[in-house]
């Protein structure tokens, strides 16, 4: 009996324990708890700190307002190169967390407009960041932003020439067939941007890869930046009246057909021009039937 009562008061003295050990942690966790604040930030500076949060949530919250503040108007990207976000903006590329990549891409392609952010991405370790999201990762919303630089920073002939280095030109082709418009319109401007030098036409075209079907199908784009840009495109390209093959493909994949399918279609009108010199410069060729 006795051994019983021990063992009864030992379980009892056990849950008194255990109880007074769990109010005691209770009264210790509502003493050491940080409480969640609501602060009101006034300063685009103070919201760049942001960026260095441990927390995931408080970076996207911080991206997403500098974000929608760059893209108001382009004095606003300027005052956020001139406080320093690039410093806490360009590690975040790497970032672990998708949506944290997504909105870090997109506030950089509302500031590399700027020169001295352009001549930053334009380092090795960037450029290769920026392909690196280009050819690995499948999202598209992470692609189209990535797209977007690529296209800013091949529009000068420094830009382009080093990017031309990459594989870059082998990456764009596939991307042409992509199922997300803007996609296939980075990819364009960035072709498009590469042909302007004459030098340049041959970079694409002499790809074993390269084909012009894709380039024809998207004179059907139902958006209208992808069916000026895809039209600029083959108008350069059919301007190499020796480059007999590639006049032959555009005309075996179709091209004449949906050129002419464009200038029928009234509601087009605005191409109709666009699409008269591309045929000019098809049918302008001595060696072409």
């Amino acid at each position: 009996a006795f051994g019983f009562v021990v063992c009864i008061f030992m379980v009892k003295s056990n849950k008194t324990t255990i109880s007074n050990k769990k109010h005691e942690d209770r009264e210790l966790a509502s003493k050491t708890a940080f409480e969640s604040t609501s602060v009101e930030i006034q300063s685009s500076h103070t919201m760049i700190l942001l960026l260095a949060s441990k927390e995931d949530f408080v970076i996207l919250k911080a991206l997403f307002t500098l974000d929608k503040y760059a893209s108001k108007m382009e004095q606003n990207a300027r005052v956020l190169y001139e406080e320093g976000i690039l410093t806490l903006l360009l590690p975040l590329l790497n970032h672990s967390e998708l949506f944290v990549k997504r909105f870090a891409t997109k506030l950089l392609s509302e500031m590399n407009f700027l020169p001295p952010v352009t001549e930053i991405l334009l380092q090795e370790k960037f450029v290769s960041s920026i392909m690196n999201m280009i050819n690995t990762i499948e999202d598209f919303v992470v692609k189209e932003f990535s797209l977007c630089m690529i296209a800013e920073l091949t529009r000068s002939k420094s830009g382009l020439s080093q990017l031309l280095e990459t594989n870059l030109i082998h990456i764009l082709l596939p991307l042409l067939a992509s199922p997300d418009p803007d996609i296939k319109k980075n990819s364009l401007q960035i072709i498009y941007n590469i042909i302007q030098d004459p030098h340049d036409h041959s970079v694409i075209t002499s790809l074993p890869e390269f084909t012009i079907k894709p380039l024809i199908d998207l004179l059907m784009s139902e958006y209208v930046a992808i069916q000026n840009l895809s039209l600029d495109v083959l108008n350069i390209l059919t301007q190499h009246r020796k480059d007999n093959k590639l006049s032959n493909d555009f005309q075996d994949a179709g091209g004449v057909l949906k050129i002419l399918s464009i200038l029928k279609n009234f509601e087009w009108k605005d191409v109709h021009g666009k699409c008269l010199d591309v045929l000019g410069n098809i049918y302008d060729n001595p060696n072409i039937a």
